[in-house]
């Protein structure tokens, strides 16, 4: 009962209202979910806090582009896909690092921002 409980929460925090979900099939999610909300919310501040607060500012979307890039970490597909020519991406991409400090070279930054993105995704999805 507890699980069942559980994957509903997690279900809806992670996608949306009215999608049935198995406790065993949330993965990630549910090892996400597990975490205090304040730790969620200051692991995203600290990973991607400078970024959000650019994009707020100044109307960008750099979050977006670093959750694009992340995807497949393929420069061509990313620019394609956010409809921007490839030098602007990799413009985007040299703003991020000077945000946030180097990560494409490094496999464990990119998890870190990848699930910083992730949570951020889903905290959003539950408004």
């Amino acid at each position: 009962h507890a699980e069942a409980r559980q994957a509903r929460a997690i279900g809806r925090w992670s996608r949306g209202p009215g999608v049935v979900a198995r406790f065993e099939a949330l993965g990630l999610d549910r090892l996400l979910v597990s975490a205090p909300e304040a730790e969620r919310e200051a692991f995203v501040a600290e990973a991607v806090g400078p970024l959000l607060e650019h994009d707020r500012r100044h109307g960008t979307a750099l979050v977006q582009t670093l959750e694009r890039w992340l995807a497949d970490r393929n420069g061509a597909h990313a620019a394609r896909d956010l409809f921007v020519h490839y030098n602007t991406l990799k413009n985007r991409l040299d703003r991020i690092e000077a945000l946030v400090g180097p990560f494409l070279e490094d496999p464990d930054r990119c998890l870190e921002l990848a699930l910083a993105v992730r949570l951020l995704r889903l905290e959003r999805g539950k408004r």
